[in-house]
């Protein structure tokens, strides 16, 4: 059965019959979905119909770059935005991030991911982990930030100062890609490294504590190349593809 939902999503693509398709899966699953193909009246579409995320596509076939729109957007809007692309490579997800939007898609993708970030992204802007909600419960692991615990399947695990920020940096992004420069900055800023190696290393440490599968890891995924994000939500099998 689908959960119906009031929630408004903008579709902002020039290719009709994908944003077509889209709006179409979109609308069954019982979001309010409206497309848009020229991005230059995006600002005057936000102020009439306030959607409560903006799927973007990264480069229009006028030349426009969605990274640009992006940027211009968060200039005075902080509507999730959902960046989606053919290009699927480190530089471009990289790209996305510092242009401030909340997440990338690579396509063709399944309508259960999207729907899987839609509903991520709008966690985060209503919801953040750490400082305003000490407590986070993911499956059999629940954090106590305030108290600095971390209990797996109830039973207490002791983490180092790195790890322990590590998995706190995690939680606060909600699911976003941190990027490896990122953990970097904030765990070894006293150290001024720019090795990858040790956040690998390190990750490696917290799965290990966590009891992860490290073939198929349930908490901490990775984005090759790139980083890790948290599974705050397990995505669903993939079969429709858009």
């Amino acid at each position: 059965m689908t959960t119906m939902t009031t929630n408004h999503i903008l579709v902002v693509d020039d290719d009709a019959a994908f944003r077509d398709t889209l709006l179409k899966a979109l609308k069954n699953q019982g979001y309010r979905a409206t497309g848009l193909a020229d991005p230059d009246s995006l600002a005057a579409t936000i102020v009439i119909q306030r959607p409560d995320v903006i799927l973007l596509d990264m480069m229009f076939n006028t030349g426009t770059n969605g990274l640009d729109v992006c940027r211009n957007l968060r200039t005075w809007a902080s509507i999730p935005v959902v960046i989606l692309s053919v290009v699927d490579d480190e530089t471009s997800k990289v790209a996305v991030l510092d242009a401030g939007a909340d997440d990338y898609l690579t396509k063709p993708f399944g309508i259960s991911e999207l729907l899987a970030r839609i509903r991520a992204v709008q966690r985060r802007v209503g919801q953040k982990v750490g400082a305003e909600t000490p407590l986070l419960i993911l499956g059999d692991l629940v954090v106590d930030f305030d108290d600095r615990q971390v209990k797996v399947h109830d039973k207490p695990i002791h983490l180092t100062r790195k790890e322990f920020t590590l998995l706190r940096y995690l939680a606060d992004a909600q699911g976003r890609l941190v990027t490896y420069e990122q953990l970097l900055t904030t765990i070894w800023k006293d150290e001024k490294s720019f090795e990858r190696s040790k956040v690998r290393a390190l990750v490696m440490q917290l799965r290990n504590k966590l009891g992860e599968d490290l073939s198929n890891p349930t908490y901490i995924l990775t984005e090759a190349g790139v980083g890790y994000r948290l599974n705050v939500e397990p995505v669903a099998d993939i079969e429709k593809q858009i």
